[in-house]
């Protein structure tokens, strides 16, 4: 298998959690908060970026800051 095989796995494997997410917690969906979508943006983008570590690694890094950023600025106002 080569490497697009498996961020195709990955992709289908994200997209299938995510909708049972969606199915099963009906009552307690809230959106998503700008910070969140911007970070899930990212790391999405590193996945589909992946052929350049740099840039890929990069985007994921990145992702992962601000998602951590996001959840650090949730706790705080809760």
């Amino acid at each position: 298998m080569n490497g697009t095989a498996y961020v195709l796995i990955i992709i289908i494997a994200l997209a299938s959690v995510a909708l049972a997410l969606f199915f099963r917690v009906k009552k307690q969906r809230k959106p998503i908060s700008k910070l969140g979508a911007v970070s899930f943006g990212l790391v999405i983008a590193g996945i589909v970026f992946s052929e350049n570590k740099w840039v890929g690694y990069s985007f994921i890094g990145a992702g992962l800051l601000l998602a951590v950023a996001d959840i650090f600025l949730k706790s705080k106002n809760s």
